[in-house]
């Protein structure tokens, strides 16, 4: 449900069929006659390693729109540029902004109205935010569209009591400081999290929860479930909030990716649970020599 996604449908709906329906199909669903597939597996128009199904929509039916190199360069600081720098300024903008549009619905019930919205929005806003500075940024509005985008889908907005809660990474090492039980859940793949992850931390999908444990965690202080930048993070918080475990958080900045920033250690192959661990410890103890806020987004 992340940008990619949306701005794809948006592109489709605005810019290649105007008139054409948006169909969610399960996994196992007959997919014969039911149209032209995109960001699946096996559609031509999907997001690789290197690229997004929205370039390959662009690519792919050769589309040309405002703004065109700068709306390639922003899915793809957002979906597909993990690890690096974002190259346009106002990328972690724009996504924080798509954050809180999906907060105020939940992912699932977003109507596509809003998302239209939205990416009408920042089509228009595009040459007025290249010439934004970090602090215009940081107060950025305006690409959110007002409440009348879910009249018509009758879906009211999230109570602030199903909300998840976010915690800065700050605040989460004083806790581990204090003693407190954490529990850090990556709902990355297991191939994902043998590579690297928050150490201590327990794998588990989404898809799994139902056979999961929970009166595992339920005697947690906090439960912090995560991937690279907690899209599948937020759908798991969501998810353990509705099956009754109270103490729900992200992590801020958000997922692994915001992990890594700010400098905590990680297990990987380079570096053992064990000394992860130690490492995690000490930045409880001692966060200045880990922390480096001036790099987070």
């Amino acid at each position: 449900m992340g940008i990619d996604k949306w701005a794809s449908i948006w592109l489709i709906k605005r810019h290649i069929a105007a008139g054409a329906d948006v169909l969610w199909l399960a996994d196992n669903e007959d997919t014969t006659d039911k149209g032209i597939l995109f960001d699946t597996e096996k559609s031509l128009y999907k997001r690789t390693g290197q690229a997004s199904a929205f370039s390959a929509l662009i690519e792919g039916f050769n589309i040309e729109i405002a703004y065109l190199p700068e709306f390639l360069q922003l899915v793809h600081d957002v979906e597909i540029n993990y690890w690096g720098p974002s190259e346009l300024i106002y990328s972690d903008a724009v996504e924080n902004q798509f954050r809180h549009l999906q907060a105020q619905f939940g992912q699932e019930k977003t109507p596509m109205a809003c998302y239209m919205g939205f990416f009408d929005n920042l089509a228009a806003m595009m040459p007025e935010l290249q010439n934004k500075n970090i602090e215009e940024l940081n107060g950025l509005n305006g690409l959110i569209p007002d409440s009348s985008c879910a009249e018509d889908a009758q879906i009211e907005k999230v109570p602030r009591s199903k909300l998840v809660a976010e915690w800065p990474i700050e605040a989460v090492l004083k806790a581990l400081q204090q003693r407190q039980n954490i529990v850090f859940l990556d709902v990355r793949e297991p191939e994902e999290f043998a590579e690297a992850h928050i150490p201590g931390a327990i794998n588990v999908q989404i898809r799994d929860l139902p056979g999961f444990d929970l009166n595992s965690i339920n005697s947690a202080d906090l439960v912090i479930p995560y991937c690279i930048k907690d899209f599948r993070g937020f759908e798991m918080a969501r998810l353990l909030k509705q099956h009754g475990v109270a103490n729900v958080a992200l992590l801020r900045p958000y997922g692994f990716k915001g992990w890594k920033t700010v400098g905590m250690p990680t297990a990987d192959a380079k570096n053992s649970e064990s000394k992860a661990l130690k490492q995690l410890t000490n930045c409880a103890n001692q966060p200045h020599t880990c922390l480096k806020l001036e790099n987070a987004s």
